[in-house]
């Protein structure tokens, strides 16, 4: 057995860095399968309409909480976030999704409800602090700015009474939201 030099060793170690870099961008931007944040959370993809989205919610943990502050609930549903936050937290390669995007998973979602409509109702905190609607009704971040002035931007709300019922709203941004993933 010969023994690689020092130098090889690294030329070699980098080598195998950057293949396993390519094949993680590979499979990051393959349309179906798993993305993985920078915190190694790993999360299920699915092209839904025109879009790649991520069938679970964010779960970051920069700038953001758990439902109730129970890490078990992190854990279940994924975590909340301000817009700002919402923003800067998802996966390399991805993006907060604007209505546009929003709409065609919704005009697509008639087909195929059971991918995401379910594991959707996760509600949210309002501005209040307040917690509530855990598996009824669900409020997630879009990238658009809201109407109703400065401190607002937009979300969508969902609700589940044997339907998927979406709104549009406008939601203050220190309020906390779920968050889903649209791949660049």
């Amino acid at each position: 057995m010969k023994i690689i030099p020092t130098e090889i060793k690294k030329i070699l170690l980098v080598f195998f860095i950057l293949c396993a870099m390519a094949i993680a961008d590979a499979n990051e931007n393959s349309g179906t399968g798993v993305v993985y944040d920078a915190h190694e959370n790993a999360y299920k993809t699915r092209k839904i309409g025109e879009y790649v989205w991520t069938l679970q919610n964010l779960k970051t943990p920069s700038g953001s909480a758990c439902y109730k502050n129970q890490q078990a609930n992190c854990d279940k549903y994924g975590r909340y976030y301000t817009w700002a936050m919402a923003m800067v937290s998802y996966p390399r390669g991805w993006h907060l999704p604007n209505k546009k995007e929003w709409k065609n998973l919704l005009d697509n979602l008639v087909i195929d409800s059971s991918a995401m409509v379910p594991s959707m109702m996760t509600r949210g905190r309002n501005y209040k602090g307040e917690w509530n609607g855990l598996g009824s009704f669900s409020y997630y971040w879009t990238s658009d700015a809201g109407n109703a002035g400065d401190d607002t931007k937009g979300s969508i709300m969902f609700s589940l009474n044997g339907q998927t019922v979406m709104d549009w709203t406008d939601f203050p941004e220190n309020g906390l939201q779920s968050v889903r993933c649209v791949q660049d």
